[in-house]
């Protein structure tokens, strides 16, 4: 469904470790966040998802979950896209605890 990274706990911890998911923004990626895992709790687990859709337009690897144009001041959503990010996030994030321990 996605790509993504993954920091597995630097620290022991009792039971399962904690996890965090990052989500980035637009334009961003999954290495984007993912380069401020080390200054989190050790004991976490740390995984990075990456936004489906590349940017069209020189961004190097930005992504995005949903497009915006920039119309002048007005920004324009492609709904269609936010949607289904929406739902495969959901899909994601419900099915991580198992997936991630």
């Amino acid at each position: 469904m996605f790509d993504y990274n993954v920091l597995e706990p630097r620290e022991e911890s009792d039971g399962k470790p904690p996890l965090i998911i990052m989500i980035h923004g637009f334009g961003a990626n999954k290495d984007d966040l993912f380069s401020f895992a080390h200054h989190l709790p050790k004991k976490y687990k740390i995984v990075s998802i990456q936004a489906p859709h590349r940017m069209d337009f020189g961004m190097g690897d930005g992504r995005h979950w949903y497009n915006i144009e920039f119309i002048g001041d007005e920004k324009k959503l492609n709904h269609e896209q936010a949607k289904e990010s929406k739902q495969n996030l959901e899909k994601f994030i419900a099915e991580a605890p198992e997936k991630f321990g």
